[in-house]
């Protein structure tokens, strides 16, 4: 939303006029699984509002359908999971959804289509929700309900290709934009919009001045690729819903890049491995809920990313704490959750220290700093204690004070 904002200002006699530019939000709306389309009644989608990979606080997940808005977490369908994590159900023909904070300003917007046809000649199309970048890969498949590839005609603004398994775009232009959908021998999916963005612009810096010294040149790492968890937490239960695993470079699949997990001496590639730790499309990994690991990102040069612990219970408590790097200043709520019945009051830890109480199975870290950082875990007076999972924290510390 633009917001104009018109001021007369009398100066030394002189009548200004100014007029505020529309501001373009870093925030973004985070989607997982990555895909514009999905069958009704299938499992549901993860929504959150992330600026530079980490939670954007005081933004809100929106949605449009039927001509009304609605706030994540005020209807039917439309949950929050956590303080900045919604899951929603889709259900509505097309639904739209963005990020927006107090003072009106919203990220782009991202729309979903839905399969209405509940027989097995239903199909989607699997294509990115969030827009890809210039010179990247795109793959293109039609998929039935019953989760198998089929062998379609794809049509790229009106024009078709085909039939065949699947449809390659290769370094991606802003031409490439546009609405796409498939179709088999049985039915045709959804039309949806694919959407282009720049790559950022690699600065390299000036060469060093000329000296009788020779110096190694520093090492400069051009990606800074993360693994996004969706929903963005270390600990589960048993059975849950699985968790969405993928590769990230600024909000943006990585391509190239792998998901891989440790288990012991064992090293998994995603899709690799057993099923419950598969790749449902080219750029995104899901792991039900069986067994935990330690993840991470690596290239083909060897390359890897921070890593992230995941925990599974089969009973007790589990600590919700965030598996994502939270940034320094920030507010951070623990929960100590039970696999059945309400949470009450609990006690946690911080590499075995006792923090403290918390009622109702909370525990709040206000402007969190590098000191903050450790082993948390939790229990009641009627559970056993959690897994231990570590917080960590990135960016300067707020309470440093200069030296000077």
């Amino acid at each position: 939303m633009v917001k104009m904002l018109m001021i007369v200002l009398l100066l030394h006699g002189v009548c200004v006029l100014l007029l505020s530019v529309p501001t373009v939000s870093a925030v973004s709306l985070s989607v997982s699984p990555n895909l514009q389309q999905v069958f009704r009644g299938s499992s549901s989608v993860d929504l959150s509002c992330v600026d530079d990979g980490q939670p954007a606080d005081g933004w809100t997940v929106k949605r449009t359908r039927g001509g009304f808005t609605e706030d994540c977490g005020a209807a039917a369908g439309f949950g929050r999971l956590l303080v900045s994590y919604c899951v929603v159900d889709l259900s509505a023909p097309s639904e739209t959804f963005w990020c927006e904070d107090s003072s009106g300003q919203q990220s782009d917007r991202v729309s979903f289509s839905v399969q209405s046809d509940t027989t097995d000649k239903g199909v989607i199309l699997e294509i990115p929700a969030l827009p890809v970048r210039t010179g990247s890969d795109v793959i293109l498949r039609c998929r039935q309900r019953n989760g198998a590839t089929v062998a379609a005609y794809f049509f790229i603004k009106g024009i078709s290709v085909g039939p065949k398994p699947e449809h390659i775009i290769t370094n991606i232009m802003q031409a490439d934009e546009g609405l796409y959908c498939s179709t088999d021998e049985g039915g045709k999916s959804p039309q949806s919009s694919l959407r282009v963005r720049d790559s950022p612009t690699i600065i390299h810096p000036p060469p060093p001045p000329s000296s009788s010294t020779n110096f190694d040149p520093p090492l400069l790492l051009d990606k800074k690729v993360s693994l996004s968890v969706s929903p963005n937490l270390q600990q589960f239960f048993r059975g849950s819903s699985s968790v969405y695993l993928s590769c990230v470079d600024d909000g943006q699949t990585a391509d190239g890049w792998t998901v891989k997990r440790t288990r012991g001496n064992l090293t998994e590639d995603c899709g690799a491995a057993a099923s419950e730790f598969s790749r449902i499309n080219s750029s995104f990994c899901a792991l039900g809920l069986s067994t935990g690991g330690n993840f991470l990102c690596v290239n083909s040069s060897g390359q890897q990313s921070d890593e992230v612990s995941i925990s599974v219970s089969g009973k007790g408590v589990i600590l919700e704490i965030p598996a994502l790097p939270v940034m320094a200043g920030s507010d951070v709520t623990l929960y100590c959750t039970p696999k059945e019945g309400e949470r009450r009051k609990s006690s946690f830890f911080r590499d075995n220290v006792t923090l403290g109480s918390g009622p109702e199975g909370k525990w709040n870290l206000s402007k969190v700093n590098r000191s903050d950082e450790g082993l948390y875990s939790c229990h009641t007076d009627i559970h056993p204690r959690s897994p231990q999972s570590r917080l960590r924290v990135r960016g300067q510390d707020t309470n440093i004070t200069s030296c000077l």
